[in-house]
């Protein structure tokens, strides 16, 4: 079937989209960098939870945290308080990225685009943007200052490890 300008064709989908080649293609490699790596986390997720003979499992994470690093329940504890305040303040953030997304619709629908503003929102969503990084970068942080050096040096060989198996 040719493929008019507007269409993308997926199997059993027709999407019409504005997406420019270069993004077209920018997206397919980055779902197919990320396929296995997402195949795998959701098939450690469940071989980790039930290794771990937890009842509720392990939190399906990017890490698994405990599964295999020999975690104690004192650090165990520690680290589910450091995540679930890092998820908060994430969470907290979105809302206000999700506001200021909603404002600069605005001002791009708007009659006459007024320039200033618009730059000035789209400064204010990199900058919430970066706090999210920052976010993300503290709550590891502290996580890998409960770690003993074994347990860091686990965690950064399975990290090397997940790395290379994504590249």
């Amino acid at each position: 079937m040719p493929m008019d300008v507007g269409t993308f064709r997926y199997p059993k989908l027709l999407i019409k989209h504005s997406l420019s080649w270069r993004t077209r293609c920018t997206l397919v490699a980055m779902l197919v960098i990320a396929a296995p790596a997402l195949a795998q986390a959701g098939n450690g997720a469940l071989s980790g939870a039930a290794a771990a003979g937890s009842p509720h499992g392990e939190q399906a994470g990017a890490y698994q945290w405990g599964s295999d690093l020999g975690l104690s329940t004192s650090q165990r504890a520690a680290i589910d308080h450091i995540r679930d305040r890092a998820r908060q303040r994430r969470w907290s953030l979105m809302g206000v990225v999700r506001e200021e997304h909603a404002r600069l619709r605005g001002l791009y629908r708007a009659p006459t685009p007024d320039r200033p503003a618009i730059d000035a929102a789209l400064r204010t969503l990199r900058q919430l943007r970066r706090q999210m990084v920052g976010v993300s970068q503290a709550e590891h942080r502290r996580i890998e200052a409960i770690l003993t050096p074994q347990q860091r040096d686990r965690l950064d060989r399975r990290l090397l490890r997940d790395d290379q198996q994504i590249w």
